[in-house]
């Protein structure tokens, strides 16, 4: 939970701090290249870790280097197949073409980091796993800082884009080294399993398109409210998304990464301390979100007087509207462990696609009139679909 806190306070600083020093349009490029960066980095990871880490909990320990090689392999393929189709981000003009080469080394760098922490969350070291993430997300950033302050650097996306490549680097090369507890002297031991990538490649699919159209949304909310109002407002609402998602992945870490390895490997051992599980998750979660939010509602005035844009003190509302927007998903978030669990993924898929619908519409109705308020209305809306939708087919399963 300290790691998490400090790394929750790196994200809602360095907004901070571009949000002072930097121009708001520079902002919502930080913004888009963001956005770009995790719906590309979901697109090359599939959603295999969720079929592996099934299949891990329930495998012999001998077993666990093979499976992790086999991951491998299909990351491997995936690169080969969607690595090549990037450019045409940059025909849409959606990002400027020298932002290229930094999309594709800070892609790659962080799916190879998240896959780590994903492998340590699964075998139980969160405390790890979140040690892996500061370095990955904290460090660089209180390095930035350090750097315009102390040294008088010019503060720049570049400069930004560099620190973030090297603090990846290094979260990577920590990550490894703790790795060092599964046996990869076995990964010989057995052949390549092409049979049971395709398996998880038919099982994760449906996971994965359900993950694509959630960022799917998150990147069509920022790309309408560019094509209709331009980087600034992006901008603003970057700003307080960065605040607000913050929280959730704070949330995330320090309840649910805890909670949900312990709640898969008890479904198929006693449904009673399964539904307790869920139940804890879904408690502690939702209180500590709105703890969390409310503590930075009260504290976002001075946090806006201090940036002295007037852009943004005029769009508090963006805030709890994303807050609000985010509590709908941290519950719901809990409840899907229970469809997740019965191996029922057509229906999260399901549940996902009529969110992004719903989200598509709103941003089309409400965004050409209220900017960056109707992306943040649109988020709610989808979000509270998404919630409606995993409760009813967790009550029905």
């Amino acid at each position: 939970m300290t790691l998490r806190a400090v790394t929750l306070a790196s994200k809602f600083l360095l907004v901070l701090f571009m949000g002072k020093y930097m121009s708001i349009s520079e902002l919502g490029t930080y913004g888009l290249f963001t956005v770009t960066c995790t719906l590309l980095l979901n697109l090359v990871g599939f959603d295999f870790y969720a079929y592996n880490s099934r299949e891990l909990l329930s495998s012999p320990k001998d077993k666990h280097a093979s499976m992790l090689r086999d991951q491998a392999i299909f990351h491997l393929f995936a690169y080969l197949l969607t690595l090549p189709l990037i450019p045409i981000i940059f025909k849409l003009n959606i990002l400027d073409w020298p932002l290229l080469g930094w999309l594709y080394i800070i892609l790659i760098l962080e799916h190879i980091c998240q896959e780590i922490e994903r492998i340590l969350i699964n075998f139980s070291r969160p405390v790890t796993a979140n040690a892996v993430l500061f370095i990955r997300s904290a460090i660089w950033v209180y390095v930035v800082i350090a750097l315009y302050f102390y040294a008088g650097t010019t503060l720049s996306l570049t400069l930004i884009w560099q620190l973030w490549a090297a603090g990846v680097t290094g979260a990577i090369i920590f990550g490894v080294y703790q790795l060092k507890f599964v046996n990869f002297k076995n990964v010989l031991k057995f052949p390549v399993n092409y049979k049971w990538i395709y398996k998880g490649l038919q099982s994760a699919s449906y996971l994965f398109i359900g993950t694509m159209l959630y960022q799917g949304m998150l990147f069509a909310d920022r790309s309408i409210l560019q094509h209709f109002h331009g980087e600034q407002a992006v901008g603003i609402y970057t700003f307080f998304w960065s605040i607000a998602s913050a929280i959730y992945t704070f949330v995330y870490a320090g309840v649910i990464s805890i909670l949900h390895p312990k709640a898969i490997q008890s479904y198929n051992t006693s449904q009673n301390a399964f539904l307790k599980l869920i139940k804890k998750m879904f408690m502690q979660s939702s209180a500590l979100f709105l703890v969390i939010f409310i503590i930075l509602w009260f504290a976002l005035d001075y946090v806006l007087l201090f940036t002295e844009k007037s852009e943004l003190s005029s769009n508090k509302n963006i805030f709890f509207l994303l807050g609000l927007g985010l509590l709908f998903m941290t519950m719901s978030t809990s409840v899907q462990y229970i469809i997740y669990c019965k191996k029922q993924d057509l229906q999260l898929m399901l549940t996902t696609l009529v969110a992004f619908v719903v989200d598509i519409f709103a941003n089309m109705l409400l965004v050409p009139n209220y900017a960056a308020t109707g992306t943040a209305i649109s988020l709610v809306l989808a979000m509270l679909a998404l919630s409606i939708g995993r409760i009813f087919f967790a009550i029905k399963l």
